[in-house]
């Protein structure tokens, strides 16, 4: 598997984002505020999540963490965040659409030119992914589970740039052991946590 197909790859995911989101727009006949898919559903929104995900060459199941935040840019939001396991990565570039289609790529921050490909749907609903991986070396997979344990969304454009972030190296290496289940983030007005069901 070359660097080439792999970009190939990323390319592709944007374009299938684009063309789902075009074609679910089309396919809206009565606008409805709890359903428009062609506006923003937040501002803002950070969420931490727990996964599990398959590897089809190993036939394994591995578990890790991840923080996740999106920022609304007027087509979509944009995607940031790390993902820790053995390793940890972090996210380059992405996109999500207003529908929750997805992609993004992280880059590993162990082993140089690791790059992995995640595409797939956002639930906001229920603060749940479906998707699958792959990475530049082939291997891919399936997440099996990815939900939110935690979850600020925020309908303010004055939302903070970053809620209780993960940056030093140590805390994105213990990922989910660091994770509080009871850990949340001051509501303000305007703002709600979800609940986690």
């Amino acid at each position: 598997h070359s660097e080439h197909e792999f970009d190939v790859a990323i390319s592709e995911a944007e374009a299938k984002t684009q063309r789902r989101q075009q074609k679910k727009e089309k396919q809206q006949k009565q606008p409805s505020p709890s359903l428009d898919i062609t506006e923003a559903k937040f501002e803002f929104y950070d969420s931490d999540f727990l996964l599990t995900y398959t590897d089809e060459n190993t036939k394994t199941l591995s578990a890790g963490f991840a923080r996740l935040t999106m920022k609304n840019n007027g087509t979509g939001y944009t995607i940031s965040g790390i993902f820790a396991d053995e390793n940890s990565a972090q996210i380059h570039d992405g996109f999500v659409a207003y529908s929750g289609d997805a992609w993004w790529v992280t880059h590993s921050n162990e082993e140089p030119g690791l790059r992995v490909l995640s595409t797939g749907n956002f639930n906001f609903g229920t603060n749940r992914f479906h998707g699958t991986w792959r990475d530049n070396r082939g291997k891919c997979g399936e997440y099996f589970r990815f939900e939110s344990t935690r979850a600020f969304i925020s309908s303010s454009k004055d939302a903070p740039m970053e809620t209780n972030p993960l940056t030093s190296e140590e805390n994105i290496r213990r990922g989910s052991s660091m994770w509080n289940a009871n850990q949340s983030l001051p509501v303000r007005d305007g703002d709600e946590e979800k609940p986690l069901s």
